[in-house]
């Protein structure tokens, strides 16, 4: 830049410089080309630096990571495994690990939902479940992340959200408190943010909520069934909406894939449309018992508590869970040769009590992220 001032002076000179930079590859690409270490390539340290960074933080390395890519400490694995936890620590374990929560619950879906009650305020209830999530990440994310995503009980609310938590809030204001889950809500499955995003505009619907929960949580796969063979529901207001639904177990075309999906869903009939907990459906008590089927955890539960201890007791669930977690903070699904990563990663979860860091740290000192196929070039 000094010497083109000279020649060209110094609007150019800087008009120059900022040109080499923007269209510098190291600028307009986040590289992996790595260096050649037999049939593979192994990312070098400053590459390493920047995956860990925009994973962990969405911005680019700080002076301590960078320090550690220049004298080549990120080049051993355990110096990885520390980073991890320190820029998890150090974005106080927001940024992408909230959209990593937002993704795996799904629950802004609600803002896609037509509701015409007019306490209902989704935009409201999915910040109030950031907040939880937030919550649990301030104080779980090194023990019992996953389980009290599923069943904590320090939920927010604001007078103008508190009928749907079935709260008696005073004042008008949508500035969210402190508000503890009580009865059979807990976690974010029982979240009005959630029900409401899992049902149709005007009531309940356990095969979508139980679709989300074996799909979502078991990584089952449930195909969509052709037009033509979908039964129509009865509309009849004196039969519960389960009485209606065992058209779908009658039905043998219908049965294989609805087993999957209806027990699950049918065990939390005890929150309406909205989210708000109800006792009784078309003038009987509420029903909620549940089934689980297709899983290492099959048979009966009652209600969202017996849903969470047969999700949490579950390795099915365990392997899921690390799956969704390798997609997220890797960028990909996983792969047949992930296999090991995800499993280790799965181990040093379940080893520390539920550490979140100790699990991304698996899957950032994997040969899966440090190495890439190729060859000398």
């Amino acid at each position: 830049a000094t010497a083109a001032e000279t020649t060209v002076g110094r609007r150019e000179a800087a008009r120059l410089a900022i040109q080499a930079l923007l269209i510098s590859p190291r600028f307009v690409f986040r590289t992996e080309l790595g260096a050649a270490q037999g049939s593979r390539l192994r990312l070098d340290a400053f590459e390493i630096a920047d995956s860990l960074s925009y994973s962990l933080t969405d911005g680019p390395p700080d002076q301590a990571l960078w320090a550690e890519a220049q004298n080549g400490s990120l080049l051993d694995p355990a110096a990885v495994g520390r980073q991890v936890t320190r820029l998890l620590a150090a974005a106080d374990k927001k940024g992408p690990v909230r959209k990593f929560v937002r993704e795996l619950f799904a629950y802004r879906a609600t803002l896609d939902i037509n509701k015409t009650e007019k306490f209902h305020r989704p935009a409201d209830l999915v910040k109030e479940a950031d907040l939880f999530a937030d919550n649990v990440l301030r104080t779980n994310a090194h023990k019992d992340f996953f389980k009290e995503l599923l069943g904590g009980r320090n939920g927010f609310a604001s007078p103008a959200t508190a009928q749907s938590y079935n709260a008696t809030l005073t004042g008008t204001t949508a500035t969210a408190q402190p508000l503890a889950f009580t009865g059979e809500r807990q976690g974010l499955l029982g979240h009005p943010a959630w029900l409401s995003a899992y049902s149709t505009p005007e009531r309940n619907d356990p095969v979508i909520r139980g679709r989300f929960i074996f799909e979502r949580f078991l990584c089952g796969t449930v195909p969509n069934a052709p037009i033509d063979v979908i039964p129509e529901i009865p509309d009849d207001p004196k039969r519960t909406l389960r009485d209606k639904l065992a058209i779908h177990t009658q039905n043998p075309t219908c049965r294989v894939c609805h087993q999957m999906m209806d027990g699950l869903g049918l065990s939390l009939e005890g929150f309406d449309h909205l989210g708000r907990a109800r006792q009784t459906e078309a003038g009987r008590p509420i029903d909620r018992a549940g089934l689980m089927h297709g899983s290492d955890q099959d048979g009966p539960f009652e209600g969202l508590g017996g849903l969470v201890t047969k999700l949490l007791a579950s390795q099915q669930v365990a392997d899921c869970f690390s799956a969704q977690a390798f997609e997220f903070f890797m960028g990909r699904v996983p792969a047949q040769g992930d296999a090991c990563a995800v499993q280790d990663a799965r181990r040093r979860y379940q080893t520390s009590g539920g550490d979140l860091a100790a699990m991304v740290q698996g899957f950032f000192v994997s040969d899966g992220f440090l190495y890439r196929q190729g060859g000398a070039r």
